[in-house]
């Protein structure tokens, strides 16, 4: 099967709008109406722009358009990337039927500018999370329904701080005109206030065999650190890898929120903690390679679950790695004993 799919070009391939028929007899002729004067109409244009735009239309005196058609006329003005709003109309004049389209022209930014970043925020990285860039249009007037991309932008610089530890910020994004450009803005990053939280409360739920005390110390932040999800969220995994390798806890599962009080600036962390099974591993036999190397590779921790198809998956795995390194003739075999109800050899 082949497939074309043209990408899309700068001007369209013909010289007349769809919808627009010149011939006589044809069912343009006898539905539409013939044009005497095509009048472009743009808010902010540039010299020799509404000429442009007649000459690309393709629209003679004469021709036939069917009013029905003018939508495609105006979504072709669109799809040059210039304008934000086309409004194409038959109206009846003196001199016969004109084809009038009030065109707005699209914003694009010029530069961007940054005022009040915190000062644990480096201005490198918040730039990252720009997504309106130099060049790009910025209009406000969307779809019906949507959030505008200011706004969209406002509320990724808003989660950024958030996630640095930044909270209660003030985030405003503004696109200020440039004085003399009426098609350009300068894109304004406001941030206001904003302050670290301390945390107040660690609670946790189910800890079992891990010692609440070592989560609530992990989980603290010290002298110079202050709190932020991205912390929190990896101190957790670290804690829960740990017990899954270290500690022999493989279907350990480690889970948190946080409650913040911006009026306190404090936040509360729940923990919530299920260690399941600890497992017992016996290596027995003629065994020439290094056993922790080989416990390494055992899959329970990995998957989090210790049962039969997991014995089954690490048995092929050491096996697999045995042959892979020399031991052609190793044949690795593996059983589950329950020694109780909490506790798996």
């Amino acid at each position: 099967m082949s497939v074309s799919a043209p990408g899309p070009t700068s001007a369209p391939a013909t010289s007349a709008a769809e919808g627009v028929a010149s011939q006589p007899g044809s069912m343009a002729n006898e539905m539409g109406s013939a044009i005497g004067e095509v009048e472009i109409e743009i808010d902010f244009p540039r010299p020799g722009e509404k000429q442009e735009l007649q000459s690309w239309l393709g629209v003679e005196r004469g021709s036939h358009v069917v009013p029905s058609r003018l939508h495609e006329i105006e979504e072709r003005l669109l799809a040059l990337g210039r304008y934000r709003a086309a409004i194409c109309q038959l109206i009846d004049r003196e001199a016969g039927v004109h084809l009038k389209c009030a065109v707005s022209t699209a914003r694009t930014v010029k530069r961007i500018e940054y005022q009040g970043i915190p000062e644990r925020i480096l201005q490198a990285e918040l730039a990252k999370r720009i997504f309106i860039r130099p060049g790009q249009r910025v209009d406000q007037d969307e779809v019906a329904g949507r959030e505008t991309r200011l706004a969209r932008q406002r509320k990724r610089i808003a989660e950024y701080l958030e996630r640095e530890g930044v909270f209660g910020a003030k985030v405003d994004v503004v696109a200020d005109p440039v004085a003399g450009d009426p098609r350009a803005v300068d894109l304004v990053i406001k941030i206001d206030g904003g302050h670290a939280l301390e945390v107040r409360r660690i609670d946790v739920v189910g800890a079992g065999p891990i010692a609440a005390t070592e989560i609530e110390e992990l989980l603290r932040p010290g002298p110079w650190t202050v709190f932020t999800p991205l912390a929190l969220r990896e101190q957790v995994e670290q804690l829960e890898r740990r017990h899954r390798t270290q500690r022999n806890y493989p279907e350990t599962q480690i889970s948190s929120r946080y409650v913040v009080d911006l009026e306190a600036r404090t936040v509360d962390i729940a923990v919530r903690v299920h260690t399941g099974t600890h497992l017992e591993v016996v290596l027995t036999g003629d065994i020439g390679a290094d056993r922790d190397r080989l416990l390494r590779l055992l899959t329970f921790a990995e998957v989090g679950a210790v049962d039969d198809t997991e014995v089954e998956n690490s048995r092929r795995v050491l096996r697999d790695w045995l042959q892979r390194h020399g031991y052609y003739l190793a044949q690795v075999s593996a059983r589950r004993e329950e020694l109780d109800a909490d506790h798996v050899r």
